[in-house]
């Protein structure tokens, strides 16, 4: 983490200066923010981001309202950054519990903040306190806004994590802790984005999914492919915005004559795409070998991939160095991991995750909050077998996100993804009904409750969880080129007239 802050172009700027501090024993948000109120480092109000959060809001104007509230009241001690939800925003909120806040519409305080899951048996209602509505102040319940995870905080905030030991979580135990003490007298506010402005947390596959669509549609403005001032592994990117949102660098890419690229496609430097494959609203990375007859469709390719002729990718996540061997086929949801193998001719099932360890439950404590293993999901990840030793080892060794640790195993690797399946390739045990015969990878198996999470095709995992009406598609119109670049015109009664004779997919997409 620290060499990619210091090898980051935007610490360069003027007058902007980045400290990084590390802290082993933290395992939680609260230990974090009590680490750094003992260094002593934050003496005035702050701003606390979320390390997945993604926005494009102009600061002024939160910071400006939360501090006239410190001037007049010292007890509002943060402000929580919302967005209203919209058609669009919609998507984020698929498999993500709902948010139901209490508020006072005079002043937008803050009274109660409650998640739900309306999907569940245990738990489908808010719980409010009845003491709420005796507090004889105006009350507001909404559940149309989406938290950001973007906090104004004042020098407040750490004291009460530095006396109260048992705050490990922002949401769950201080704001509630806050909300919920009438001696202390503490408030928090909300404070609700434009329609030009957005803010959303990229924490699974579903949201990631939801984000970059918007990046690629520009409503993320600036923040957008060919501004070019997004991270990357490797030289800095040159993109290009082409018409229907198309983006391409320009370096050694190879399209054939007969390839089609549809709208809301981007193209990494060094790919090459064969005859009569067909890509629509995917993004392709750097240095990928695409071959012909391919049909590419809702799919996200790292660097480094290798997709074989007459493959078929749909709504599928394939990271780097992964191959896809010729007449291949990834059914909506399936996630390939680094560097493993489909094998030639072999379907892998409907949001299936291949990885090149071999899993098992026991490994991982599937009792805890996503929030929980948020902290430690990165030390599990590099030490699936529990052993120090072998962690440090592996360090020390240099090894890929693979999980390779022998020169038995990468050269069985290297064989799979040639193509070339040999007696070593049949003792390293992959599972044949997941990546098919001369394939290289395990089944990962994810809890049935966060399949909703963990999948990036969401049209059938709504059709078969959520109500036809749960999310109704609203008056902006999701279709548009972009938005904070133009005005969207309000559509006329004859416009929603034609419109009705559209493809129904298309309108069965739009409302989901």
């Amino acid at each position: 983490i620290e060499k990619f802050l210091n090898e980051a172009g935007w610490k360069s700027y003027p007058g902007f200066v980045v400290h990084v501090f590390f802290h082993n024993d933290c395992t939680s948000a609260g230990e974090a923010l009590r680490s750094i109120d003992q260094r002593n480092v934050i003496r005035s109000d702050f701003i606390l981001v979320s390390a997945d959060v993604v926005s494009n809001m102009k600061l002024d104007e939160a910071l400006a309202a939360h501090r006239a509230r410190r001037k007049e009241d010292k007890q509002a001690i943060m402000t929580i950054v919302t967005k209203r939800l919209s058609s669009r925003s919609h998507r984020t909120r698929l498999g993500d519990q709902d948010l139901i806040v209490a508020v006072d519409p005079s002043d937008n305080q803050l009274l109660s903040y409650e998640e739900c899951n309306a999907r569940s048996e245990t738990c489908p209602y808010a719980k409010l306190e009845s003491a709420l509505f005796k507090s004889g102040k105006n009350i507001q319940l909404r559940n149309d806004l989406m938290d950001c995870h973007i906090d104004i905080c004042a020098p407040e905030v750490l004291v009460d994590f530095r006396e109260n030991f048992d705050y490990m979580h922002v949401r769950k135990d201080f704001v509630g802790g806050v909300l919920g003490d009438d001696i202390l007298g503490n408030k928090i506010y909300l404070h609700e984005l434009g329609q030009q402005e957005f803010g959303a947390r990229i924490h699974n596959l579903r949201t990631y999914d939801c984000v970059s669509r918007d990046i690629i549609q520009r409503w993320l403005y600036p923040i957008v492919p060919d501004n070019n001032i997004l991270p990357v592994d490797g030289p800095p990117t040159a993109y290009r915005h082409l018409r229907d949102n198309k983006y391409r660098e320009d370096k050694d890419v190879t399209i054939a004559r007969s390839a089609v690229v549809g709208d809301n496609c981007v193209i990494g430097a060094g790919t090459s795409i064969g005859e009569g494959t067909v890509v629509r609203n995917s993004v392709i990375g750097r240095n990928c070998v695409i071959g012909g007859k391919c049909v590419i469709e809702g799919c996200y390719l790292d660097a480094d991939v290798s997709v074989g002729e007459r493959s078929k990718l749909t709504q599928a996540l394939v990271c780097r160095g992964a191959v896809i061997h010729a007449d291949g086929c990834l059914q909506p949801g399936v996630v390939m991991s680094y560097n493993t193998v489909c094998g030639s001719g072999h379907t892998v099932p409907e949001r299936y995750r291949v990885t090149l360890k071999q899993y098992s439950p026991d490994d991982d404590d599937m009792d805890s909050s996503d929030e929980e293993l948020e902290y430690t999901r990165g030390g599990a990840q590099a030490n699936v077998s529990g052993d120090d030793d072998d962690r440090g080892s592996a360090a020390a060794h240099g090894l890929t996100p693979g999980g390779l640790t022998t020169a038995i195993e990468q050269a069985a690797l290297d064989k799979a993804k040639q193509g070339v399946a040999d007696s070593q390739h049949s003792q390293m045990g992959w599972d044949p009904e997941t990546v098919g015969y001369g394939g290289a990878g395990f089944r990962f198996v994810v809890r049935d409750e966060d399949q909703l999470q963990h999948s990036i095709a969401f049209n059938s995992i709504v059709a078969e969880q959520l109500p036809s009406d749960a999310y109704d598609s609203g008056s902006e119109d999701e279709t548009g080129t972009g938005g904070g670049e133009q005005d969207r015109n309000q559509q006329t009664l004859e416009d929603e007239e034609e419109e009705e004779d559209e493809d129904y997919a298309e309108k069965v997409f739009r409302r989901e």
